[in-house]
């Protein structure tokens, strides 16, 4: 799978990990129609740069800290993605916000919870690009 690393990624975080729209439970679902109608190529979410679960590996992926919240639309998508990195042995840390809600990674000056939260997440991250992998 060569389009994998190209471009070479070094790593990724992502903080809303929606990996595949049609494995979204249907709270998540309903908030994302809005979403779903605005774009213009209904097909796109099947390709695995959409939605990397659709992919048939995820070996040779760039490490990733993959967090989600205790309350958030996209919990199940991304721990699923977390274990299918892991599974692809892909280094991975997997953060999932305990008593945190979605998108809590703008709420640090609101929240210490989410504050010390966000500041693990990204921790993890600085410690993956420092050991070069």
């Amino acid at each position: 799978m060569t389009a994998l690393l190209d471009p070479v990624i070094a790593q990724i975080i992502p903080l809303l990990p929606l990996r595949d729209p049609a494995m979204t439970p249907q709270s998540a679902r309903n908030a994302l129609r809005a979403l779903a109608a605005a774009r213009a190529d209904a097909g796109h979410g099947e390709d695995w740069r959409v939605s990397p679960l659709r992919a048939k590996t995820l070996a040779g992926l760039a490490p990733a800290v993959v967090c989600t919240a205790w309350f958030d639309p996209l919990r199940d998508e991304g721990r699923a993605y977390a274990e299918a990195l892991a599974a692809a042995n892909v280094m991975t840390e997997y953060h999932h916000g305990a008593g945190l809600i979605h998108g809590y990674f703008g709420l640090g000056d609101a929240s210490e919870t989410a504050r010390l939260e966000a500041q693990r997440a990204r921790a993890d991250f600085k410690a993956m690009l420092e050991r070069g992998v």
